[in-house]
């Protein structure tokens, strides 16, 4: 992971926590089951680091959505 406050983290950011959400997860459970930190986890929604490839999968799967479906709700947040 590293910093980031680009436009583009930051639309990802809120489309893992709109995505959230919608599944009825809370920060807590998404963390315990993918296994990624609850800090680490809100730092990624809030857009102030940046997920590697990898943790983007295990957050796509622990939520139950296509990969490419989490870029597409990105892209579309970024653009208002």
């Amino acid at each position: 992971m590293t910093e980031a406050r680009e436009p583009h983290q930051v639309a990802l950011g809120r489309a893992i926590r709109q995505l959230r959400e919608e599944a009825e997860l809370t920060r807590e459970q998404l963390a315990e089951r993918t296994e990624i930190p609850g800090e680490e986890l809100r730092l990624i929604e809030d857009g102030t680091v940046e997920a590697n490839w990898g943790t983007l999968r295990q957050l796509a799967y622990g939520m139950k959505v296509e990969l490419p479906d989490l870029f597409r709700l990105g892209e579309e947040l970024e653009r208002g």
